[in-house]
């Protein structure tokens, strides 16, 4: 299986950190807009924004991606379906 960019795990390792998407983009260098196209998947990250992300976050690259058919879902409530924030 290919591995390939997740937004979805971008997603979740920016609120693991607390982070706003604006506080990420003033880090970067970039527009609001963009991180939330990243985010969204209406937009790639380049390689180099990908490893500057990785190292804000405190993450792996590998771990901002999935392997192709398998993508990251935060786990949720059974009952109603909202996504559960992990517990610190």
């Amino acid at each position: 299986m290919s591995v390939v960019f997740d937004p979805a795990r971008l997603r979740a390792a920016r609120q693991k950190t607390g982070l706003s998407q604006r506080a990420v983009a003033a880090r970067l260098g970039r527009c609001g807009a963009a991180i939330t196209q990243y985010e969204t998947g209406t937009r790639m990250p380049s390689a180099a924004i990908l490893i500057s992300l990785a190292e804000l976050y405190g993450v792996k690259v590998e771990e901002l991606c999935s392997e192709r058919g398998r993508p990251f879902r935060p786990p949720t409530c059974p009952r109603c379906g909202h996504t559960l924030k992990e517990k610190k």
